[in-house]
């Protein structure tokens, strides 16, 4: 039997916990219906929100630095019937070149988070910069309570729950701890694997976060050549503020 990690059971873990996310999903169809079909969506996993805009019509351009998480993917969209076209890249979001331009770049569900320093940051936006067409857009779903209380959180049992695709029991243990000073959040993710027939494996996926608020964001993408044209607080296009759990933004590209 093969070794299992998060990419094996990041689909049924992400519906075990956030559901069919069908209200994420039609927000980024309403996003790619207003500002084009062309899209790079960078930390496009094993196809959460790719999938379903593949279904829709859109022309993707789908990469993550997981290629475990890239080959879900692939073999997902095999024998999928689909209107879109998709390409799949492995690549680091902080340095990539493509021999491509897009209409609109999508970084869905903190995964511009990921980027621990400005450094990283900056390199990240003048590469989306360099591939998207003139007046391009770029949207970003930033999580809005990275820093927020309790600051650390020791070892605990998120769920105990059985996996019929794998015939195995899994049980997640969470905890975290808060760099205020850098504004970072680091989890530690501990799955324990008991199988049907016996066999017991553990295996862990570690996590960083930057928390980023709207300031540094308008600073960020002025500074590589983009503008603000919206902000929302929730997939349901509803005003954003400080105390709104998500910050999606939406800019444009400035300049040729």
């Amino acid at each position: 039997m093969n070794e299992i990690g998060f990419a094996d059971i990041c689909d049924w873990e992400t519906a075990l916990v956030m559901g069919d996310r069908l209200d994420e999903i039609d927000f980024w169809k309403s996003i790619t219906g207003k500002y084009g079909n062309k899209v790079l969506e960078l930390g496009a996993g094993t196809g959460c929100f790719t999938i379903p805009l593949l279904l829709d019509g859109n022309l993707i351009t789908a990469f993550d630095i997981s290629a475990e998480s890239l080959n879900h993917l692939q073999t997902k969209t095999e024998t999928l019937e689909y209107g879109g076209e998709l390409k799949i890249v492995h690549a680091d979001m902080r340095d990539f070149y493509l021999a491509d331009q897009f209409n609109i770049c999508l970084a869905s569900y903190s995964t511009f988070q990921y980027l621990l320093n400005r450094n990283e940051q900056g390199h990240c936006l003048e590469a989306i910069y360099k591939h998207l067409l003139p007046e391009g857009i770029l949207c970003f779903d930033l999580d809005n309570d990275i820093t927020c209380l309790p600051e650390n959180m020791p070892l605990t049992k998120l769920y105990s729950e059985y996996n019929k695709e794998i015939q195995a029991n899994i049980t997640l243990f969470t905890s975290w701890n808060t760099d205020r000073k850098a504004g970072i959040r680091n989890w530690y993710d501990r799955y324990e694997v008991k199988y049907s027939a016996g066999r017991y494996i553990e295996f862990t996926n570690n996590i960083s976060l930057k928390a980023v608020n709207l300031e540094e964001m308008t600073n960020l993408l002025e500074e590589a050549g983009f503008q603000i044209i919206e902000t929302y607080g929730d997939y349901d296009f509803s005003e954003y503020s400080e105390s709104t759990h998500r910050l999606i933004i939406i800019a444009q590209k400035t300049g040729a």
